[in-house]
């Protein structure tokens, strides 16, 4: 299964930890599509590279797994969820959108805000085919079950939060 692995790549730490996710979906035999991983050449205007690159990533992707932390998605992060969405429709070969929010600002730490203190439009994108969870790891649990293994599913420790 192909994945788009969106997230904050503005900082080296986020970076990372994108990094460690898309090794850990590669080490289960997904394909794996970071948008940090595919940096534009010196003579291609960035905004043009990132946007066709990205644009084709998603229309190949059967999956997008979008984490969401800060105080609002980023806005790389929302884009990517609104063009996934969009070729969502009526492409039944998508299995959907899992969504990431580690976020104590935004979930509170004991989880209670959870994903309903997300912009309702994103969440709406979300939820239409797929959820939002709390750890890298209940996300590759999801992500095995739509690819039908359920068996492994149940034993999935990413070692990722």
């Amino acid at each position: 299964m192909k994945v788009f692995l969106s997230g904050i790549i503005t900082t080296p730490y986020a970076r990372e930890f994108l990094s460690k996710c898309a090794d850990a979906l590669r080490d289960k035999g997904f394909e794996c599509y970071i948008p940090s991983n595919d940096r534009p050449s010196d003579h291609v205007r960035p905004s043009d590279s990132t946007a066709r690159g990205d644009y084709e990533a998603l229309d190949q992707a059967e999956a997008l797994i979008a984490v969401l932390d800060g105080f609002a998605v980023s806005d790389g992060v929302a884009g990517h969820i609104g063009t996934f969405y969009a070729l969502m429709q009526g492409a039944p070969a998508k299995k959907g959108i899992i969504g990431i929010l580690h976020d104590s600002r935004v979930a509170r730490w004991d989880w209670a805000a959870g994903a309903q203190a997300l912009n309702y439009y994103v969440l709406g994108c979300i939820e239409e085919r797929g959820r939002v969870f709390r750890s890298f790891g209940e996300a590759l649990a999801e992500l095995l079950r739509w690819d039908g293994r359920v068996d492994e599913a149940r034993s999935v420790d990413a070692g990722l939060a």
